[in-house]
């Protein structure tokens, strides 16, 4: 082993030697470690990979599953609407003619409403025969129960009883018209009171489920994925609707397409698919049309009720690609890690050895501080820190120095305290003499010291003010060479002296709780509570001062004299207020009864009551109780609040409302005092009053079951409703309390808005207006509304009363004077009045209007090839199908004659307007009604001519100039070939 005579360089030698060990070993884990990691990441990072493109396109095909979901349920409410919406024209139609058509001609008319296209329409009376149906014809005359459909059940039996229970009736069965086939049919029926007939509609469904299914295999062709895939979508049939981004029209036969392995990857995915929801499946398929056929995996899943197969998937020549990238990356991150780590190795054993060799050099010199720091302490009192040494040789010198420096210090700090000690007794005297003559100078009482011979010594503020004299020249004076006059508590004059003071300085005794008062020279009188103490000389033999205080009294003064004459006119007011009192001593048995306790009780002044006395008076039923309450009262000092009757010997009764407590005077004495009134007129109102609260109630009762009415705080939430809101919108009241009244509204959107309404009213104002609501069951109904503002007892608005009136009925006669009767479209009639009115909206709020013309093309020969009726179905097939697009409140589609048609939307600018007109124009002709006249397309099909404004821009826009140029539009259309649309720009 090495050995050195120098201390620091021992220990410099061995810290570098334990350092390059531990740096050397720390290095070799660290590499062993980053070995063992690199090892486990390459073999996870394959499968992780393949993981995560399995997770991505599945979860692109979970979007897609959404996305159909969707439009299912887009479909049935479609479904729904177009049932209920011609259920609703033709009940009311029948309601409005029942009383006076005959029930022949009811039916009739309620057949020729029927469109022949997609909804048919069944008639039945209150016995249950089917009086008619438009497709069924053979069923006329039958009762309901005769027909079964193709699951053994009798639609039209359920049907007829649940609307015979007085609400709207639905069902969905399966029906026979045919051998070839089965077709889903979904059906509403409602009882009409009026007519006494049970009307229904049924739709066939597989015409809406194909224009949804065609339009799902359209999008899904066209939708393309993230890192550029599409999805391929087939059927169990073994067909192919589209694959690359194609839609194929019609699809192609695809159930025996072979994979480069001669493996049948379709058959494979179809026998998985009709057992499970997905499936991953592996095979080979070309990367690009024509390409070379790569391994891929995809995930694929099953729609059974569309007859669809759907799904995308990704290429193994792309993982393996984007592995070996990785992987590379990987070695070459662990390669720079080792050279770093080499050369931060090796910086650090240069930066320890650095180290090592100051710290050897610090040592040196400790030891050379140490001296001068040992001489430091003898010289300047400063202790040697111990600690800071490292061998015990010098921590004992150092110890040694400590105690002799502690001793110095200490002797010093004695000397130190009793200077201090001294001058803090000097300054503390003078600072209670200081405190003394502040807190005198503060006081709210008056001081006053005199000496002897009653010279004022000193006088604080306040007493110079209580006393009303200046702040000069007072001092060295007696009070009496003040001008000042003293009273005595009789108000009796004692002189230009103090009785309680001079008293004092007489006989050398304290004057306690003394009242006098003064008279100011200015004529006012002011009256004090005084407190006189006698400061003797050293010797104790004679009074040498006197100090006194002054308490201003003079208001409670006041208040005393006003007492006395206040009980002077207390037997007055008691006989005024038909009130009277008692007072009582148990101990000395002393009784008084005032004037008025005589009087109540109709027994004479004076009269000697006595415990059974008065209970003789009390009426029999009370008797009992009073005597335990006065018991109670005497004995355990329990007081007592109560209401009696007392019979008088005329058997007069009175009503007796009393109270009594008990008290405790100060010489001990325990003393029962009581009040008593006659409430007899009171008992009487108050029953009057109750009999007028039950019949206001019934009023209320009246008002809550026939009036709607509701109540809202300033936010506009919900705070009171009436059952008959409740009634007409379905909810109970505790569903309606704390919701808005745009939860209510049938289109959140409609003008006014209830926080339009509100900001209105809560500035004072009354609101009057018709509102269009949404009952619970999603029924429409109109309401006239008074909206007034609530006011609280400053007179500032704190929430809105509103009561409102039905006229659902009324605004349905006002519809069908603006609806088409064919199509149940908007008519000519209300065109100007809606457009002019979105003019006016769209312009305020600088948003685009887009108007836009439609014609049935060749619609004159339609009617020629096919006949009217035939062509009404047309009209109301299409009609419906407009109808279906227009869904916003500010929506609007109009019949303006013939087969001309027109849409009013706003919102949407000119390229996202002519994509919502072609999805309108490609699901007209997607209705598939043979048209041979049709030059443009086999099917009916329309021409659309159209402008998209910007109001914001053109501010001076009418109505003449919107129809001019959309009609110039349309003809456009028509001459490049129909079935085909032109949109202007106005921007």
């Amino acid at each position: 082993m090495l050995k050195f005579k120098n201390l620091s360089e021992q220990i410099f030698l061995s810290a570098f030697i334990a350092a390059v060990i531990t740096v050397i070993t720390v290095g070799l884990l660290w590499l062993m470690d980053i070995n063992t990691k690199l090892s486990e990441e390459t073999a996870d990072l394959k499968t992780a990979q393949i993981n995560s493109r399995k997770e991505l396109i599945k979860s692109q095909v979970d979007e897609i599953r959404t996305f159909i979901d969707y439009e299912k349920v887009r479909t049935e409410k479609e479904i729904a609407s177009v049932i209920s919406n011609e259920l609703n024209s033709i009940v009311y139609l029948i309601s409005e003619l029942a009383e006076y058509e005959t029930k022949d001609k009811l039916v009739s008319s309620a057949l020729s409403l029927a469109s022949g296209f997609n909804t048919k329409i069944f008639i039945i009376d209150a016995e249950g025969t089917i009086l008619a149906h438009s497709s069924m014809p053979e069923l006329a005359g039958k009762h309901v129960s005769s027909f079964e459909d193709a699951d053994k059940r009798r639609p039209y039996y359920i049907l007829f009883n649940d609307a015979q229970k007085g609400f709207r009736a639905n069902i969905r069965f399966n029906n026979n018209p045919q051998p070839s086939g089965t077709y889903e049919i979904s059906a509403s029926a409602f009882h009409d009171q009026n007519s006494g007939l049970i009307i229904g509609v049924q739709a066939d469904r597989n015409i809406f489920i194909n224009i949804m299914r065609n339009n799902i295999f359209r999008t899904l062709a066209s939708r393309k994925l993230s890192k550029g895939g599409y999805l391929i979508v087939t059927d169990f049939n073994g067909y192919l609707h589209a694959n690359f981004g194609t839609y194929y029209d019609p699809p192609l036969y695809f159930e025996k397409f072979q994979d480069s392995t001669g493996a049948y990857p379709y058959l494979g995915i179809k026998e998985i698919l009709e057992k499970e929801d997905t499936t991953f499946y592996s095979y080979l398929y070309p990367k690009h049309k024509g390409g070379k056929p790569l391994q891929k995996v995809s995930y694929f899943a099953a729609d059974r009720e569309l007859n669809a197969i759907y799904g995308t998937g990704l290429y193994i020549d792309d993982i393996e690609a984007v592995f070996e990238a990785e992987k590379a990356i990987r070695v070459q991150r662990t390669k720079d890690s080792i050279i770093k780590t080499v050369s931060v190795l090796f910086i650090t054993l240069l930066i320890i050895a650095i180290i090592a060799r100051r710290v050897s050099e610090q040592i040196k010199r400790s030891f050379g501080s140490f001296m001068l720091f040992f001489e430091r302490g003898r010289d300047e009192n400063v202790k040697i820190e111990q600690d800071e040494l490292f061998f015990n040789e010098f921590k004992i010198l150092a110890e040694y120095a400590n105690r002799m420096i502690e001793e110095r210090v200490e002797f010093e700090k004695t000397l130190e305290e009793k200077h201090l000690a001294l001058q803090k007794e000097t300054t503390e005297k003078q600072e209670s003499e200081k405190r003394f003559k502040t807190v005198i100078s503060v006081m709210r009482e008056g001081v006053l010291i005199q000496d002897g011979t009653g010279r004022i010594i000193s006088i604080n503020a306040s007493l110079r003010q209580m006393f009303g004299i200046g702040d000069t020249g007072i001092i060295g004076r007696t009070l009496e060479s003040l001008g000042l006059k003293f009273m005595d508590e009789d108000n009796v004059i004692a002189g230009s002296f103090c009785p309680p003071i001079a008293e004092c300085r007489k006989n050398g005794k304290p004057s306690v709780d003394s009242i006098i008062g003064l008279h100011k020279p200015d004529g006012s009188s002011s009256w004090f509570i005084v407190n006189v103490m006698p400061l003797f000389t050293d010797n104790g033999d004679k009074v040498d001062k006197t100090a006194a205080t002054f308490s201003d009294i003079t208001t409670r003064k006041e208040l005393n004299d006003e007492l006395v004459k206040t009980r002077a006119s207390l037997e007055n007011a008691q006989t005024i207020s038909n009130i009277g009192n008692w007072e009582w001593s148990p101990d000395t048995g002393n009784l008084w009864l005032s004037k008025m306790f005589y009087t109540i009780h109709g027994i004479k002044e004076g009269q000697i009551l006595d415990l059974d006395t008065f209970l003789a008076i009390t009426h029999e039923n009370d008797r009992d109780r009073i005597r335990k309450l006065l018991q109670d009262l005497a004995r355990k000092d329990i007081p007592f609040e109560t209401e009696y009757k007392v019979v008088s010997e005329s058997g007069q009764e009175k009503w007796v409302y009393a109270k009594a407590v008990t008290s405790v005077l100060n010489n001990g004495e325990k003393v029962i005092t009581g009040t008593i009134q006659d409430i007899t007129a009171m008992r009487k109102a108050q029953q009057e009053l109750k009999q007028a609260y039950a019949k206001l109630n019934e009023y209320v009762e009246i008002i809550d079951e026939n009036v709607i009415i509701s109540e809202t705080d300033k936010k506009g939430f919900i705070t009171s409703v009436s059952e008959a809101f409740c009634r007409i919108s379905g909810y109970s009241k505790e569903e309606l309390l704390g919701k808005k009244h745009n939860d209510l509204k049938y289109d959140r959107n409609d003008p006014p808005t209830a926080d339009d309404i509100r900001f209105i009213v809560l500035t004072g104002e009354k609101w009057v207006g018709e509102v269009r609501n949404k009952r619970k069951n999603g029924e429409l109904y109109w309401v006239k509304a008074t909206v007034s503002p609530k006011f609280d007892a400053n007179g500032k608005p704190v929430g809105m009363l509103s009561i409102r009136q039905d006229i659902t009925d009324r605004k349905k006669v006002e519809e069908l004077s603006l609806t088409d009767e064919l199509t149940g479209l908007n008519n000519r009639r209300s065109f100007n009045a809606v457009l002019n009115s979105e003019l006016k909206r769209v312009r305020r709020d600088s948003k685009y209007l887009t108007f836009v013309l439609i014609d049935v093309d060749k619609f004159k020969e339609f009617n020629d090839t096919y006949g009217h009726t035939q062509g009404d179905m047309v009209l109301k097939s299409v009609s419906h199908c407009m109808k279906s697009f227009m869904l916003r409140s500010s929506d609007y589609s109009f019949r303006l004659g013939g087969e001309e048609f027109g849409l009013l939307f706003s919102g949407l600018d000119t390229e996202k307007s002519k994509a919502f007109l072609e999805k309108i124009r490609s699901a007209i002709e997607n209705l598939m009604i043979e048209h041979k006249g049709n030059t443009a397309s086999k099917f009916v099909t329309a021409s659309f001519g159209g402008i998209c404004i910007n109001l914001s821009k053109y501010t001076k826009t009418d109505i003449d100039t919107l129809y001019k140029a959309a009609d110039e539009e349309l003809y456009k259309a028509k001459d490049a070939g129909r079935n085909c649309i032109f949109l202007k720009t106005a921007d």
